[in-house]
């Protein structure tokens, strides 16, 4: 089972470099547009590594690390 990648990202041309990119080097990827998309999806795919933009609409990337932090699972 490959390990799985979270990619939030709200610019739809460097997410699918991203996503493109982690998935030809085996990588499993999940994207999330947002960072209340990327919270939800931390509970369906349990990414072994987040990978988020700083400049997100709604929640910023460093409050989407706040919050995951205070997550028990991460």
């Amino acid at each position: 089972m490959p390990l799985t990648l979270l990619v939030v990202e709200d610019d739809p041309a460097i997410a699918l470099a991203l996503v493109d990119h982690f998935e030809a080097e085996g990588y499993g990827v999940v994207h999330a547009l947002t960072g209340e998309d990327a919270l939800t999806l931390l509970q369906r795919y349990h990414p072994h590594l987040v990978l988020a933009d700083i400049t997100l609409p709604y929640m910023d990337g460093y409050e989407l690390v706040r919050r995951l932090r205070k997550l028990p699972a991460y």
